[in-house]
């Protein structure tokens, strides 16, 4: 892992094209990843240039040895069909909370990009800072303030009928959770049967992927 004060050497993957190390001025720590700029030209096309913002992820193989990673492998099509249900969100998650792998993470970040969730609200004529119409429910925990979401109507079992069922697509769901009142910690999906929660510093990271859904 090379890296001075000023520039981090990472490796941009996107087949076909070789691994290509890369130096970025790093501008922003996420905890879980980084944004940084690219400082110079990449070799190869993998479609962004000097001067643009990328994200990456730290990977630590079994030696201990940390590396930079850009992963820019177009993911599996998805279609609108195949999520519609919820189904595929719910078996990621279920994955991903048996196995926590970076891997498993972004596999559910990416679907979450391309799926409609369902969200409890209560009629209103229209906060300011809320969707007109309808207020969305906001959980606490501790100090916490979460914003609920349901991958399908089903999973919202017994709690749904306190109130009125919504559904929208998730990236209108961070806007939301964004304008709420309260300051909300993160999007918990499922919360009453296996929950995953989207912290506050991925929505950007979310917002930022890029749609696997089919043309």
């Amino acid at each position: 892992m090379a890296q001075t004060e000023e520039q981090i050497e990472i490796f941009l993957l996107k087949e076909p094209n070789a691994p290509e190390a890369v130096y970025v001025s790093c501008v922003e720590n996420r905890g879980d990843y980084f944004i940084g700029i690219l400082l110079k030209e990449p070799k190869q096309d993998f479609g962004f240039h000097k001067g643009e913002k990328v994200y990456y992820f730290p990977f630590t193989d079994s030696k201990g040895t940390t590396t930079f990673i850009c992963d820019l492998n177009p993911k599996t099509k998805l279609t609108e069909e195949a999520l519609a249900d919820g189904s595929v969100l719910k078996q990621a998650i279920s994955v991903f909370n048996g196995n926590r792998t970076q891997e498993n993470m972004v596999q559910v970040m990416g679907l979450l990009r391309d799926s409609y969730v369902w969200i409890p609200c209560t009629a209103d004529s229209g906060e300011k800072g809320q969707e007109a119409g309808w207020i969305p429910e906001i959980l606490k925990n501790g100090d916490k303030y979460f914003f609920p979401a349901f991958s399908g109507e089903t999973e919202m079992d017994n709690y749904g009928n306190r109130f009125s069922k919504v559904k929208r697509h998730f990236l209108e769901v961070l806007s939301l959770a964004k304008s709420n009142d309260k300051d909300v910690s993160g999007v918990v999906l499922n919360p009453f049967s296996e929950p995953f929660v989207l912290d506050k510093k991925l929505w950007e990271l979310v917002e930022s992927m890029r749609s696997r859904l089919s043309e």
